[in-house]
């Protein structure tokens, strides 16, 4: 017969009494909306479902546009990033640092 293994008692968990990290800056939701306002279709106002802004670093964002659509034949919505902005908020003012895709050349061959 085997004898049984002793458990190993679980570690003790380390408690952290350093100062808490400090919050990440926000680009207040007013300056956001209005940066969006003329960036979002109408069509699309209709879907929208969150709105993310995350603080990259420094003073660099990124804001996602989440959409969503309401399909009869599934049992739920689907969800997806319609948009999506890479940007800088530096003194109050929001600049668009976004790369967009340049527009394809129609080519006969």
């Amino acid at each position: 017969m085997m004898a049984a293994k002793k458990k190993k008692p679980a570690p003790k968990l380390k408690q952290d009494w350093s100062e808490p990290k400090p919050k990440k800056p926000e680009i207040p939701k007013e300056l956001v909306d209005k940066f969006l306002e003329d960036k979002i279709t109408l069509k699309d106002r209709k879907k929208v479902s969150q709105i993310k802004c995350t603080n990259l670093w420094s003073d660099r964002y990124r804001i996602n546009v989440w959409l969503e659509e309401i399909q009869e034949e599934f049992f739920s919505s689907s969800y997806w990033i319609g948009y999506s902005y890479f940007l800088r908020y530096n003194d109050g003012k929001i600049v668009d640092k976004t790369i967009y895709p340049k527009p394809r050349k129609d080519r006969i061959f």
